[in-house]
């Protein structure tokens, strides 16, 4: 299999993508792989709802979901399910 978002670097329109540390939270029954870490969340959190945890709100970021990519405006509708793989990418300008 290929590999995750996480582990790639991607450059597009001339920005670097690169992937955003995050520690693990032990704060729910929901268990995910964020970023290739174990994290947990509440029942019914979301794909807003972790972004927010990494603060990555006001960064341009990507998200993908089970190797599907999530569109930023579904983020606040895709509800997390036990076992979802999550990968995000934030933005960081440069040449």
């Amino acid at each position: 299999m290929g590999r995750g978002i996480a582990e790639r670097i991607f450059i597009y329109d001339d920005v670097l993508l690169m992937t955003h540390s995050f520690s693990p939270s032990q704060d729910g029954p929901l268990k995910i792989t964020l970023n290739g870490e174990l994290a947990h969340f509440a029942a019914g959190s979301t794909i807003a709802d972790v972004v927010a945890r990494m603060a990555l709100g006001d960064k341009r970021i990507a998200v993908e979901r089970n190797q599907e990519i999530v569109p930023k405006s579904l983020h606040a509708q895709t509800a997390l399910a036990a076992g979802d793989v999550i990968e995000i990418v934030h933005a960081i300008g440069g040449g």
